[in-house]
C-alpha cells in the first residue's frame, strides 16, 4: 500500500507540474500569437498610411503637374500677346522709316533751295562790304 500510495502522489505532482507548464506554454503561445497580431495590424495601418501618403503626393503632383501646363499656356498666351505688340510697334515704326525716307527728297529740295538763298544773301552782302571798301 504505501509504496503503491507513493507512486501515486509522485505522478499526480508530476501530472500536475506538466499541467501547470503547458498552462504556461499556452499562455506563452497565446500572448506571442497577441503579439503578433498586433504588429500585424501595425504593419498594415502603416502600409496603408504609406499608401495614402503615396496617393496624396501623386495626386498633389498630378494637380502641380496641370496647373504648371495651364500656367504654362498662359504664359506661352501671354509671350505670344507681347511679341504681337512688338510686331505691331516694328511694323509701326517701319512704316513712319518709310514715310520719312520717301520726305527725305522733298526736305532736301526745300532745305537747298533754302541753303542758295542763304549763299546768295551772304554773296550779296560780301559783294556790299567790297563795294564798300
Amino acid at each position: 500500500g504505501e509504496a503503491h500510495a507513493a507512486a501515486l502522489a509522485e505522478a499526480q505532482a508530476l501530472s500536475r507540474e506538466m499541467k501547470e507548464k503547458f498552462v504556461k506554454k499556452n499562455n506563452e503561445f497565446r500572448a506571442a500569437q497577441e503579439a503578433a497580431r498586433k504588429s500585424e495590424e501595425k504593419l498594415k495601418r502603416e502600409i496603408e498610411e504609406h499608401r495614402t501618403r503615396l496617393l496624396n503626393l501623386t495626386e498633389d503632383l498630378n494637380s502641380k503637374t496641370q496647373l504648371h501646363q495651364t500656367s504654362t499656356q498662359e504664359q506661352a498666351k501671354r509671350y505670344e500677346q507681347e511679341l504681337e505688340q512688338v510686331r505691331e510697334h516694328n511694323n509701326k515704326l517701319l512704316n513712319d522709316m518709310d514715310a520719312a525716307l520717301r520726305g527725305v527728297p522733298e526736305r532736301l529740295r526745300v532745305d537747298s533751295e533754302r541753303l542758295r538763298a542763304a549763299d546768295q544773301a551772304v554773296a550779296a552782302a560780301v559783294q556790299d562790304k567790297e563795294g564798300e571798301m
